[in-house]
């Protein structure tokens, strides 16, 4: 697949005080606002260009029989004046007397002409991207429902051109790492060394930059300061649903996304695993700050967890009726997976004594169900 990022639509124009910019998709000047929100894209007047070319010229015979302008439309498509595409023109040109929409007419094409000369070529394909990767799209996480072959790395789309990278090299080595078990606690194990130092201290300068005014304190299981992308998932109403950002509710970041494709690269475990949601995590002992004894949701949160550890270790506590309290060494940067029956047969918790430094974060992974009221609306 080729990466859109960065080529978006043209350059602006503004005409009577309003900003329009061509289209990518249908080729049309479009008002801004409309673009940006996906209100003309995701409409039906959005039709890839080369299935209007009958419309068009039906519009230029017009043009030369009576100089007559085609209006625009509710969506937008259109100058201020109502009229499609000619807003671009010239104002000496743009609805001129009777006789003149010839000349009209022929500037347009030949404006037209020099910006297809320069234009990229859009494929179906990525004109499908370039819809998704605008604000209104939410769904990067979802998996593709053909199935991979053997051997191949999940599809995902890129990361933005302008994300600068902070995981090395981090689809390059064809190698599994290999994970560390825990025998009192089936189905929890551990990948130590996840990240090198150089790459924690990146990633916890690009949370604190994408994050820094997002900070929220939480005493939902233990008092820490938390906060959270991805699906909204609503415990008492027993609903998950996507996240709208225009409310605000962001999707993973493209920071999150590195150490996804990371794990699906390196952790055999992870390797089809495609997190919906992410939340971080900041505890502080000397405030005192701890972790409850919990399950996360046994019915929405999906039946992986994965928590990355960063800044400092801790000691985490899984019990249960048999095997009582096991305590589990959790090394800074290490990531840590639960599954089976460590995810639905043990709580776990951590004990203000237990945090061993003066500040953990953690960020953990899942992927949410999404329920048939959690439509976001």
């Amino acid at each position: 697949g080729v990466s859109l990022a960065g080529k978006g639509p043209p350059p602006l124009r503004t005409v009577g005080g309003s900003a329009f910019a061509k289209c990518p998709v249908c080729d049309r000047s479009v008002l801004l606002s409309l673009l940006q929100t996906g209100g003309h894209l995701f409409s039906a007047d959005c039709v890839p260009a080369h299935k209007h070319k009958e419309t068009e010229a039906g519009e230029e015979r017009k043009e030369d029989e009576g100089g007559v302008c085609t209006p625009g439309t509710s969506t937008g498509v259109g100058g201020p004046d109502g009229c499609r595409e000619t807003s671009m023109l010239p104002e000496s040109t743009h609805h001129s007397s009777e006789g003149s929409g010839t000349k009209a007419w022929a500037e347009l094409k030949t404006w037209k002409s020099s910006q297809e000369e320069t234009a990229p070529w859009w494929s179906v394909q990525e004109q499908k991207r370039w819809r998704r990767d605008q604000p209104r799209s939410c769904s990067w996480w979802e998996a593709p429902d053909a199935k991979q072959q053997p051997g191949s790395l999940p599809i995902q789309p890129p990361l933005e051109q302008s994300h600068t990278p902070v995981l090395d090299n981090y689809i390059s080595c064809d190698t599994w790492m290999q994970p560390r078990h825990i025998s009192n606690v089936p189905g929890l194990c551990q990948f130590h060394d996840f990240i090198t130092e150089d790459e924690e201290a990146r990633l916890l300068g690009a949370l604190h930059s994408e994050g820094k005014n997002h900070w929220k304190t939480s005493i939902f299981n233990g008092e820490c300061v938390s906060q959270g992308w991805g699906v909204r998932t609503d415990l008492k109403g027993r609903t998950v649903r996507q996240n709208v950002p225009c409310r605000g509710e962001r999707d993973l970041p493209p920071v999150l996304r590195e150490i996804v494709k990371r794990w699906q690269a390196r952790c055999k475990v992870l390797h089809e695993f495609y997190p919906n949601e992410a939340n971080a995590n900041s505890y502080e002992p000397a405030k005192g700050m701890h972790l409850s004894p919990h399950f996360d949701d046994r019915q929405l949160s999906g039946d992986i967890l994965v928590n990355l550890s960063l800044c400092s270790a801790c000691v985490m506590t899984f019990e249960n009726k048999k095997e009582g309290p096991v305590p589990v060494n959790v090394p800074q940067r290490s990531l840590q997976v639960v599954s089976g029956k460590a995810r639905y047969e043990f709580t776990h918790a951590i004990a203000n004594k237990d945090l061993l430094g003066p500040l953990r974060i953690s960020i953990t992974f899942r992927k949410a169900k999404l329920t048939a009221g959690g439509t976001g609306r």
